[in-house]
């Protein structure tokens, strides 16, 4: 009797979790659709009790009071405005808005219902929080002159070597004319011969500026520098 109740569970959870996540898919679809032509209302039928808005990026001052909040259906409204002018598209499983910042969306399915949970964006771990943080990916697209390859000499993967870490986490912005205005590493690793090559060859690069409502803006980015084996 245990198997053939186990077996039945089994069965019923094979047949529900397809419904869930094309539950899903379809909340996505319509969710990014809703932000991009500006649609309050069908993005309001996706908001439950509470949405929590966490990290996201705006560009004027009235829509960056709304960058950590809270809002319900009646109140969505105001961040539906505010993400429209920035443009919202899907790439994979992915959600970008403005210049390539990634929009994390959190759906959850319930009683045959899918609901959008939270929204949030890079927050604290952006370069600086007053500038877009841009997903690397698209960074590389507008690549113009140098590698993403970081050439490092003895000295800095001796000194990446005695990091219990995977790699050396560096962050870089690009200006409106897509030159390298800054670059960091984290703490763990600044001040030291790897991030003085990094800031030396990261210095060098250039880009096609990306923009944001078709104007050239400045953008940030995170990159790694890891070591490969030999």
């Amino acid at each position: 009797m245990r198997a053939l109740v186990l077996a039945a569970l089994a069965a019923t959870t094979a047949w529900a979790d397809p419904d869930k996540y094309k539950l899903m898919d379809e909340a996505r679809v319509a969710i990014i659709a809703a932000l991009d032509q500006g649609d309050a209302a069908a993005f309001a039928k996706y908001v439950g009790q509470e949405l929590a808005v966490d990290g996201l990026w705006f560009d004027t001052a009235a829509c960056k009071k709304l960058a950590n909040t809270k809002l319900t259906a009646k109140t969505a409204g105001a961040l539906v405005a505010c993400v429209k002018p920035l443009g919202v598209r899907g790439q994979g499983m992915l959600v970008f808005y403005g210049p390539g910042v990634e929009l994390r969306l959190k759906i959850e399915v319930a009683d045959g219902k899918a609901t959008l949970s939270s929204m949030s964006g890079p927050g604290a771990l952006a370069t600086d929080p007053s500038l877009p943080e841009v997903w690397q990916h698209l960074v590389e697209e507008h690549r113009k002159t140098g590698t993403k390859s970081v050439p490092l000499d003895a000295a800095a993967r001796k000194e990446i070597e005695a990091i219990p870490e995977t790699g050396v986490v560096y962050h870089f912005c690009i200006d409106a004319k897509g030159k390298v205005v800054t670059v960091r590493t984290d703490e763990v690793a600044a001040g030291g011969t790897t991030a003085k090559q990094i800031a030396a060859e990261v210095k060098a690069w250039t880009f096609e500026p990306l923009t944001i409502r078709d104007k050239p803006v400045t953008v940030c980015t995170t990159e790694t520098v890891k070591l490969t084996p030999h």
